[in-house]
């Protein structure tokens, strides 16, 4: 079989690019006026620019434009109307690499009425100049849009020091639509950990009239909310608390021990640069805590005293914050044999007010790490029996002090623990991956972040590939399988199953919750691409850690180079020097591997465009190469010396820098003289390796390769 290799650049380019289109960087922006200006995402591509601190993502094609103010006001930025669905981003100054001043995702309607256009709002001064991002959030999902400009009335209480003092019980109706980001903190991070910062907002300065406990919540707004509640009066307020989601994406903060007379700075915003008409409710607080009692598993209150579990259901339990000094948190002791591993899950009883976290132990009470989840998986990966200790406890940052809750155990083997390779291993590097053709491979298996399987074939000028492993995720439950496919011409194959791989270099993924991962990609290079495709396990650290698929291929061509001279004599270790493995690599047209050799042996690449198959004896070897031969030596010219050394696994060590994998050679477009030259499209050449065995020597297998 041949393959058609893709050649360095230096071989394929010529002629200069194409110039850019204006608007397609921050660089060469398109120039906005206040009004509407008209736009299509049509042929723009991603700029790759990006300010995390603002909303959005990066990836996706967009479009830029510079705005200069006319006038010292608040202006709104918007979207609606368009025809996809956009991100919006304002930058405080007109050159790449400005501070973001606003940004938004989705605040208003499309033209399909879906709620996915974008609205901001920025205060900008008269004569100065910014720049406006605008982003598709679906990759490829291009249209007719719009970008609204207007000068808008700001409010009155936009800043922490004209706040609207209020007092005592009862709704306040607030709106920030036209409001900016203060940016106000209380002098900490007084924001949802994990979360972008507040987006627009209003300041209330509430006065309390009598003593006790109070809820602050913007349960009946109408866009989705953030409150923050500080201590004190005016700017120099310090956080009290905080909150994003409570009631659904409606926010609730619990103060305790309010006396009267005590004076609060509220700040009302919305997630993610969200705006609009919102409630703020300051009501009295009732702790539900007062009337819960103990259940029937205490006292299980330490780890010495942790109840040992079996697996099954408990039901009617409840735990108090130890913190505040009114109850007490749950320990569970639970023991695993080798292989096993446990999943433990509480179901709250009120999940809109109440909520759990974890915290893990080893069998002596030593502490291990924190989950802040109320579902936990975990393994016995060793040799002996292991016992976990759980504490359950309330997430009283949730907001109430306590929790009712019922638990259920399962103790399960894990069934990946003694999981045997398929036929295809071993196949976990780009190096080492498996040539396959169109067709059904049944009984694969990859196993968490020891295992990934990758193949190689080539897909034809024009064709479509498909590839689709069928398995059990059960909507990611079990171990899902996710598919990369790459160019390693083009970039690097991502190997590690550890990495996430998304958006490293590859040119097509499928990396849903189906048990079918379906993925396919057309080929459009004008050339036919030698592809690997990786098959891998996500995320790293489920359990069960591995998975069995069945794999069809379909526009699958052969991939490798026709070998000849095949097997090669065998060697004092016993083992032919084999080719068959050849690859790819960095800088060169082709790369040489060269595996089974003698230990502590020398080594070197020879090439001929002539192939003698079964050759002439020579040495302990065949000679399968035609005058002239060119050796890739100390003599051939710089980059040329391709000598290297097996090591103890009979692999050829590269010596002299000439290969970007470290092993083997990376074959360059020029050729040893003789034969001389360069290797040019359309050209066939033929390659062995000679190596030292003792006192003798001894020849590889031969590889043809048509670039």
């Amino acid at each position: 079989m041949r393959i058609h290799l893709h050649l360095p650049a230096l071989l394929l380019l010529a002629g200069a690019a194409a110039a850019q289109t204006q608007g397609d960087d921050c660089s060469n922006p398109l120039t906005a006026s206040l009004g509407t200006n008209n736009f299509d995402l049509t042929g723009f591509t991603n700029s790759g620019a990006f300010d995390s601190t603002c909303v959005g993502r990066d990836g996706f094609e967009d479009i830029w434009f510079v705005y200069t103010a006319a006038s010292t006001d608040l202006h709104l930025f918007e979207t609606c109307g368009s025809d996809i669905d956009t991100t919006l981003r304002i930058f405080d100054g007109n050159t790449c690499g400005s501070i973001c001043l606003a940004g938004d995702d989705d605040t208003c309607a499309m033209s399909n009425g879906t709620n996915w256009a974008s609205s901001a709002v920025a205060p900008l001064t008269a004569g100065q100049s910014y720049l406006i991002q605008i982003e598709t959030w679906d990759d490829g999902v291009v249209g007719l849009s719009n970008l609204q400009i207007s000068t808008v009335a700001g409010v009155g209480n936009d800043d922490c020091s004209t706040a609207t003092a209020i007092s005592g019980t009862g709704p306040w109706s607030f709106d920030t639509s036209t409001a900016t980001v203060s940016g106000f903190s209380g002098n900490s991070a007084c924001t949802n950990s994990g979360s972008l910062d507040m987006g627009p907002d209003v300041f209330f300065e509430w006065t309390a009239t009598t003593a006790g406990d109070y809820e602050f919540k913007t349960e009946f707004s109408q866009y989705d909310t953030k409150l923050n509640v500080h201590q004190g009066a005016g700017c120099t307020a310090t956080c009290a608390g905080y909150n994003d989601d409570f009631y659904g994406l409606q926010s609730r903060v619990i103060l305790n021990g309010v006396s009267a007379g005590d004076t609060f700075l509220v700040q009302c915003g919305g997630w993610g640069g969200a705006s609009g008409a919102g409630e703020l409710d300051i009501i009295p607080y009732v702790d539900p805590c007062t009337t819960y009692g103990d259940d029937t598993l205490e006292d299980n209150d330490t780890t010495a005293t942790a109840l040992a579990l079996t697996a099954g259901s408990y039901p009617g339990l409840v735990t108090y914050d130890v913190a505040a000094g009114v109850g007490d948190s749950d320990y569970y002791a639970i023991t695993l044999q080798p292989g096993e591993y446990f999943d433990l899950t509480c179901v709250l009883a009120n999940p809109g007010t109440e909520d759990v976290d974890f915290t893990e132990y080893d069998g002596a009470g030593n502490y291990v790490q924190d989950w802040d989840t109320n579902a936990v998986t975990i393994a016995n990966t060793g040799a002996s029996a292991s016992t976990h200790i759980i504490e359950v406890r309330p997430d009283f940052a949730f907001g109430n002090r306590c929790a009712l809750y019922d638990m259920d155990l399962t103790i399960t083997v894990d069934p990946c623990t003694n999981v045997q390779d398929d036929t295809f291993e071993s196949n976990d590097t780009a190096a080492t991956a498996t040539s396959i053709v169109s067709g059904v491979y049944t009984g694969l298996n990859v196993t968490d972040s020891v295992d990934a399987d990758l193949f190689t074939f080539v897909v034809a000028d024009g064709a479509t590939f498909t590839a689709e492993a069928l398995h059990n995720s059960a909507g990611c439950a079990n171990a899902d399988i996710d598919m990369f496919l790459y160019d390693p011409i083009l970039s690097p194959v991502v190997e590690d199953p550890a990495t996430d791989p998304f958006g490293q270099g590859e040119i097509a993924s499928a990396y849903t919750c189906a048990d079918a991962e379906v993925l396919t990609w057309t080929n459009t290079t004008g050339a036919d691409v030698t592809c690997v495709l990786r098959v891998s396990v996500w995320p790293v650290g489920a359990l069960p850690g591995c998975s069995f698929y069945d794999l069809t291929l379909d526009g699958a061509d052969a991939d490798g180079p026709d070998l000849f001279c095949d097997p090669a004599n065998a060697n004092s270790s016993g083992s032919s020097v084999t080719l068959a493995a050849s690859d790819f690599s960095g800088s060169g047209v082709f790369h040489i591997e060269a595996t089974g050799g003698p230990n502590n042996q020398f080594a070197m690449v020879i090439v001929s465009s002539t192939a003698i198959d079964p050759g002439i004896p020579v040495s302990d070897g065949n000679l399968c190469l035609g005058a002239p031969i060119g050796r890739y030596s100390t003599n051939a010219g710089p980059g040329l010396n391709s000598i290297g050394r097996f090591d103890a696994n009979g692999i050829m060590q590269n010596l002299f820098g000439t290969s970007t994998s470290g092993t083997g050679f990376d074959v360059p477009a020029v050729l040893p003289s003789p034969p001389g030259g360069i290797i040019n499209t359309g050209s066939t050449w033929h390659f062995q390796v000679w190596y030292r065995d003792g006192a003798n020597s001894n020849f590889s297998n031969g590889i043809s390769v048509a670039f």
